[in-house]
């Protein structure tokens, strides 16, 4: 079966919107079998897709950086609240709307987590301990008489 131009282009512009290839056939009206074998035969065709899926992947990837400095940040929001009156047949009427302004805060546990991402020798979650140094430093006090040494109980 060859694909005709309308279905392609169908075909690309629902990928774009972000429906999936099962999505996209049963819109389109083509088998899942038949979409794949239009890949294996028409290699334009199986291009086009690729791009589309990188394409996606990429807008996915910016739409998930800016929803995490959202977070990061902290933002405001519009919260309705619906306020309703009873008439005396009992049928609830809209009575007034009233408009809330929160504000979400930074999210700690994300701030933490990007910059032990970012700069792991910094914030990184895991204890390092240079013994030598330690040691160095006791050798020092103990020269300076400020440290006493363990004594043997035997």
């Amino acid at each position: 079966m060859k694909i005709r131009a309308e279905v392609k282009n169908k075909i690309y512009a629902l990928l774009r919107e972000g429906n999936s290839i099962t999505e996209v056939c049963s819109l389109v009206g083509v088998a899942r079998r038949t979409f794949y074998s239009w890949i294996q035969k028409y290699p334009k065709f199986k291009e086009e897709i690729e791009s589309i899926t990188i394409e996606i992947k990429e807008q996915q990837g910016t739409e998930a950086k800016r929803s995490m400095m959202k977070k990061v940040r902290g933002y405001y929001y519009k919260e309705e609240e619906k306020r309703y009156v009873y008439d005396k047949d009992g049928s609830k009427k809209l009575k007034e709307v009233i408009v809330h302004e929160r504000y979400a805060p930074p999210s700690t546990k994300l701030i933490i987590r990007v910059l032990e991402s970012c700069q792991p020798e910094v914030w990184s979650k895991r204890f390092r301990v240079d013994l030598s140094a330690k040691l160095e430093f006791v050798d020092f006090l103990k020269k300076q008489n400020t440290v006493e040494e363990p004594k043997n109980e035997n």
